[in-house]
């Protein structure tokens, strides 16, 4: 009965840590560049009885491109990610490019972390005089003055995310490198979430139908633990 009660609490563990996924992927249903997280289930067996659940990473389904008319704004088309610098230097990715230029004419995201390897504009250049080629070559009056290099990792479902759209590259996802030929970058436009409502709804009734379940067979163990206890406590008088 004791593994029972492990395997219904496991469940319900694991349903309740998906459905956090599912509502953290509706949440960013209108955030550019978000991906969806992918949730597996795991069999315990033969180490116990059970199930848990694993995340499989960020999914790799392209997002729709939204024009913005927004110079800064960028969209990654095909397997490429952005890397930005974080505090203490850390490399981060992210497919949200919503760029901006900060006090030292760098192209920074909204929170400042700068885009690896730098971009710096020439002094006096403004966001409207920028030109970005689609292989990401940035142009001012004419003349090339950097390069927006993008990347990718060999197992993009083992990054870890660490908030505002960012993934920190992992030792299972391995370390960025340059992303493969046909990737581009689409200047004045953004790539919106990849979250599928209809999947997204789904999915939410599934696991709430199983964390029901789930607890109503610890219910019933409760209950039937309660009247064998009873039972013994009766033949014992």
């Amino acid at each position: 009965m004791i593994e029972s009660f492990s395997a219904a609490a496991s469940a319900l563990a694991a349903q309740q840590q998906r459905m956090d996924a599912l509502a953290n992927d509706t949440a960013n249903v209108n955030t550019a560049g978000y991906r969806s997280d992918r949730t597996n289930f795991e069999d315990l067996a033969p180490r116990a009885r059970g199930v848990r659940a694993t995340q499989q990473g960020p999914s790799t389904v392209q997002g729709a491109l939204q024009p913005t008319g927004q110079p800064l704004d960028l969209a990654v088309e095909g397997d490429g990610w952005f890397q930005v610098a974080r505090p203490g230097a850390q490399p981060a990715l992210t497919r949200a490019g919503v760029f901006q230029v900060d006090a030292t004419g760098q192209m920074v995201t909204p929170a400042g972390e700068r885009l690896v390897p730098p971009v710096r504009l020439p002094p006096g250049a403004g966001a409207t005089t920028v030109r970005i080629e689609s292989d990401g070559s940035v142009i001012v009056g004419g003349t090339r003055v950097a390069q927006i290099r993008l990347v990718t990792v060999p197992a993009p479902g083992q990054l870890q995310p660490v908030g505002d759209g960012l993934y920190a590259p992992t030792a299972a996802s391995g370390p960025p490198q340059p992303a493969p030929a046909g990737t581009a970058i689409r200047q004045g436009a953004l790539e919106s979430s990849n979250v599928d409502l209809v999947d997204t709804t789904t999915g939410t009734i599934e696991a709430r139908t199983s964390f029901e379940a789930a607890a109503h067979v610890l219910r019933v163990q409760d209950e039937m633990l309660g009247a064998l206890l009873d039972l013994r406590s009766s033949n014992n008088k």
